[in-house]
C-alpha cells in the first residue's frame, strides 16, 4: 500500500497527463477572483482543463405530499397550465388535499347556508405575468382512499368523482394580488370557490357519532379535493397557493373550507381546515416536451451536449460528470466552485419564463439514487447553504451582462479524490419551494462561446 506522500506523487502525475492530454480540447479559463484574499502565496489556482460531461435528463419523481411538516415553513403548490411554452413546452398543476372539522364530533351551532373554499394566494406566480391568460378551474371531491401517512409524488394518481362541485376563473393577476373582502373586511389575497348545495348538505349531515368521531371516519365519510385547470383551459402561467401559513394558522393563509350561517342575526363562519398533522394533500404535475428543443436534449445519445436545461422539480435537471476526479491533486481545497451560466439568445423567452432564484447541487450515486453532497451537511443548519451559494447572480464581461450561479462543493470535490473515484456524477435542479417553477438554459462545456461554457475554478493550499 503506498503511503499518503506517495498517493500524492501519484496521482499529481497522472493529473499532469491527463491535463496535458484533455487541454487541447478544452479551454482554460483563469478566475483571479476566487482566489481567497491575500492568500496568494499559500494557494494555487488550479487551471481550468478538467473534463466536464453536462447532460439533460428528466426529475419526474418529485415528492410533492407527505406527512412531514416543519413549523415556521409555508406550503406551497402550483395550480394552472403553462400550455405552449416555445422552448419547454406544456406543465399542468392540480391540487389533492384534505380539510378536517374544527373538532371531532363537531355540530354546527346552526345549518350553514352556504360554504366557500379559501386557497390563500402566495403572492407568486410564474409565467408571463404581462399578458396573462384567463384560467378556470373545476373543483372535484375525491372518490378514492387518500391516506395521510403516506408519500405523494407528482405523478401520483387518487381517483376523484367527475361531478363539479365548485368552479372558478383566474383572468386578472393584479386582482389575484390584491386583499379580499369577506363579512365587511380585507382579508389576505386568495381564490373564492362557492361549493355546491350537495357538497354544503354533505358535510352538516354528517353524523357526529359515526362520521365524525374519529380522523379516519371523516376521511372515509369525506375524502378530501381535487381542484384542477379545466380541459380547455389555454394558460401561460402557474399560481401558487398556500396550504399553510408561516406562522399562527388563520382562515386566509391555509387552505379551508368557511361554512357560512346565520345566528341571531349575524353571519358567522367556521372552518373546516387543512392540518398537515392529519390531512393528506399533494400537487399532481405532468410535462409534456414533444417537440421542443428540451424534448431533444433529453433524448440526445450524445456523451455530453453544448446546452443542458435545469428547473424546479419535477423537470428537467441538469447532470455534471465530472470524469477523471480521481486525477485532481490530493491537497487541501479552499475553494471548488462550479459556474452555470444562462445561455440566452433571441426568442428564447426568457424575460416571461424566468430563470431559477437558486440551484441546488445532488450526488448521483452508481445504483442512480441521489443524496445531499457533502457541503450540504449538516442537514439542519442553513448555513451550508450559504456556504455553496448557487443563488442567481449577475456578472459583465467585455460589457455583456450574464447571469450564473456559482455553487461552492470543496468537501465533495475532496471526498471523490481521497476516495479515488473514477468519476464525481451531480445532478441539479432548481431549490425546492415552488414545485415547477423556473427554467434555465445553461451552456455545457463543448459550447462554441466560451463566456457561456461551464467551468470549474479550484483552489487548493500548497503543502
Amino acid at each position: 500500500m503506498r503511503s499518503f506522500a506517495s498517493r500524492i506523487v501519484y496521482s499529481a502525475f497522472k493529473f499532469i497527463l491527463i491535463v496535458s492530454f484533455t487541454s487541447c480540447n478544452e479551454d482554460t479559463i483563469l478566475n483571479a477572483n476566487i482566489v481567497p484574499a491575500g492568500d496568494t502565496i499559500n494557494s494555487i489556482i488550479l487551471p481550468d482543463t478538467i473534463t466536464i460531461l453536462t447532460k439533460t435528463v428528466m426529475d419526474d419523481t418529485a415528492k410533492t405530499g407527505d406527512s412531514i411538516f416543519i413549523s415556521g415553513m409555508p406550503i406551497y403548490h402550483a395550480l394552472g397550465t403553462v400550455s405552449s411554452d416555445p422552448y419547454f413546452g406544456k406543465t399542468t398543476a392540480g391540487i389533492y388535499f384534505q380539510v378536517v372539522p374544527p373538532k371531532l364530533t363537531y355540530t354546527f351551532p346552526v345549518a350553514p347556508d352556504s360554504a366557500f373554499l379559501i386557497l390563500p394566494y402566495a403572492g407568486f406566480t410564474w409565467g408571463d405575468t404581462a399578458a396573462l391568460m384567463s384560467q378556470s378551474f373545476n373543483l372535484h371531491e375525491v372518490s378514492d382512499s387518500f391516506p395521510q401517512k403516506k408519500n405523494y409524488f407528482n405523478y401520483s394518481q387518487v381517483a376523484y368523482y367527475p361531478e363539479v362541485i365548485g368552479s372558478t376563473t383566474i383572468s386578472n393577476y393584479n386582482t389575484l394580488k390584491d386583499s379580499v373582502q369577506d363579512l365587511g373586511a380585507n382579508k389576505q389575497a386568495h381564490v373564492r370557490i362557492k361549493l355546491s348545495s350537495t357538497f354544503v348538505d354533505k358535510i352538516k349531515n354528517a353524523n357526529p357519532s359515526t362520521n365524525l368521531n374519529t380522523y379516519a371516519n371523516f376521511f372515509s365519510y369525506f375524502k378530501g379535493f381535487y381542484i384542477e385547470p379545466t380541459s380547455a383551459t389555454i394558460g401561460n402561467a402557474l399560481f401558487y397557493f398556500q396550504m399553510t401559513g408561516a406562522y399562527a394558522a388563520t382562515n386566509y393563509n391555509r387552505a379551508n373550507v368557511l361554512f357560512y350561517y346565520t345566528e341571531s342575526g349575524t353571519v358567522k363562519t367556521v372552518s373546516y381546515y387543512y392540518d398537515p398533522s392529519q390531512a393528506a394533500r399533494y400537487n399532481k404535475i405532468s410535462k409534456d416536451y414533444s417537440g421542443t428543443p428540451t424534448g431533444s436534449l433529453l433524448s440526445s445519445t450524445l456523451p455530453s451536449d453544448s446546452l443542458f436545461i435545469i428547473q424546479n422539480e419535477p423537470g428537467a435537471a441538469g447532470e455534471v460528470i465530472l470524469p477523471y476526479v480521481k486525477f485532481l491533486p490530493q491537497k487541501p481545497i479552499n475553494k471548488a466552485e462550479l459556474i452555470i451560466t444562462q445561455y440566452s439568445f433571441l426568442g428564447d423567452a426568457s424575460d416571461r419564463y424566468i430563470t431559477p432564484e437558486r440551484i441546488y447541487p445532488f450526488r448521483v450515486n452508481d445504483d442512480g439514487t441521489t443524496e445531499a453532497i457533502l457541503d450540504r451537511y449538516p442537514l439542519g443548519s442553513t448555513q451550508p447553504l450559504i456556504f455553496m451559494d448557487g443563488e442567481r447572480k449577475t456578472t459583465t464581461i467585455a460589457g455583456i451582462t450574464f447571469t450564473q450561479y456559482k455553487l461552492n462543493m470543496p468537501r465533495e470535490i475532496q471526498k471523490a479524490i481521497i476516495e479515488q473515484k473514477d468519476k464525481l456524477h451531480l445532478r441539479i435542479a432548481g431549490a425546492s419551494g415552488y414545485p415547477a417553477a423556473y427554467r434555465l438554459i445553461a451552456g455545457g462545456r463543448k459550447m462554441g462561446q466560451p463566456n457561456y461554457s461551464i467551468r470549474l475554478n479550484i483552489v487548493y493550499t500548497k503543502i
